[in-house]
């Protein structure tokens, strides 16, 4: 393999302060390095990534701290309103519902509305940039760093669910059974597309494999489109409709979960490299770190991978609604959460507590974890017993 040049280098390190918002700091290292604002090589990116998910594990696995030995627990902040979605970038959290709703992870009682109609999906460009699809509206653009939030021309475009491509400013529109592929600057990349050959389903998942190619998912069949190319492979190896759709390793291998309990592992050109039933309920959830696959279902189990291999499972005793992976710590929601140490030798329990309801979505960061439903927005801290 060649070698990486010291502008190969400084593209990747301005594409990641990019990534983050660092617009300033980006800018100077270009004055700094004469480094070309080209964005950097895809696969490239990839190595980076493929190579931080590495350390991941290898930090996780080679810990010598006794986690099953500690004992802690979740506390309960400060509400927030509630929604159908929380995601979070950078400093930032998002509630998707009648409303958007946006506050920092440090400061949650600051909180910032845009009364718009009601919002489906996010997607962030950035720290404070956002792309806002709303049910009956165009695709808004938002600057959540302002307060108010500054609200940018809306696009031309509508969605229910919008992804945007990692390092780059590139966003996938999904409107029912059709898609598009825009920029930031409003170009569009890929026209409204419907694949051919597809049912009248509309489309359930979908996830970006590289800046060129998704990967879809419509009833029980994965779809992998290069649009920059017109390539289209289908994968029909579910019986059942595809329930979890994720992206790992980089890109190189797209896995689906069904409602039979199957996995397929697909890579980035459309072939399928394995297939293996994984549980005996509907997949809820597949996450990737490093080169592990964690699954959950409504069977009550979560199971970690190596290829098609099992490495151990632990059962939770109740169907499984949701995950969310923190680095090496799922976040587990059943009849409670549960925050669970992933370790390759096995899984170390943190804390747990028991919750009113289940139909919760998640998301962490460091030691806060976000549980939304429509009614409220449940703020927990993972803390030490005794602090």
């Amino acid at each position: 393999m060649a070698e990486l040049t010291s502008d190969e280098v400084n593209k990747l390190i301005y594409g990641y302060l990019r990534s983050e918002g660092l617009e300033l700091t980006a800018r100077a290292l270009l004055h700094e390095t004469n480094t070309s604002t080209e964005e950097p090589d895809l696969d490239l990116v990839k190595l980076l990534l493929k190579g931080l998910e590495s350390v991941k594990t290898e930090q996780a696995i080679t810990s010598s701290t006794q986690l099953s030995s500690i004992d802690f627990g979740l506390q309960q902040l400060n509400s927030l309103p509630g929604g159908r979605l929380v995601k979070i970038c950078g400093d930032n959290v998002v509630i998707c519902g009648q409303e958007l709703v946006c506050a920092e992870t440090s400061a949650l009682d600051k909180v910032k509305k845009l009364p718009y109609a009601r919002i489906n999906d996010v997607a962030f460009m950035g720290r404070n940039q956002v792309f806002v699809s709303q049910s009956n509206g165009p695709i808004l653009v938002l600057d959540l760093s302002t307060d108010p939030i500054t609200l940018f021309p809306p696009t031309t475009h509508t969605a229910n669910m919008i992804k945007m491509v990692p390092f780059t400013d590139r966003l996938l529109a999904i409107n029912g059974k059709h898609f598009c592929v825009f920029n930031a600057q409003g170009d569009v990349l890929c026209k409204e597309t419907q694949l051919e050959n597809a049912e009248a389903s509309d489309i359930s998942y979908a996830e970006w494999v590289d800046q060129d190619t998704v990967a879809l998912a419509i009833n029980n069949k994965v779809h992998i489109y290069k649009y920059s190319e017109g390539i289209h492979k289908v994968i029909e190896q579910h019986l059942l409709p595809v329930s979890y759709l994720t992206v790992g390793a980089g890109g190189s291998v797209v896995y689906s979960g069904s409602e039979e309990g199957l996995i397929c592992a697909i890579d980035s050109t459309g072939q399928q490299q394995r297939a293996f039933k994984a549980h005996a309920g509907v997949i809820t959830f597949l996450g990737t770190y490093g080169n592990l696959l964690v699954s959950a279902s409504n069977d009550g189990k979560v199971k970690v991978w190596r290829d098609a291999s099992l490495l151990f499972e632990f059962d939770v005793e109740a169907p499984i609604y949701t995950c969310t992976l923190n680095g090496s710590s799922l976040v587990v929601v059943s009849d409670r959460v549960q925050v669970v140490q992933l370790k390759e030798s096995g899984a170390y329990l943190i804390a747990s507590l028991t919750l009113p309801d289940s139909r919760f979505n998640v998301a962490a960061v460091g030691n806060k974890v976000f549980l939304t439903n429509e009614s409220e927005t449940r703020v927990l801290k993972i803390i030490q017993s005794g602090n």
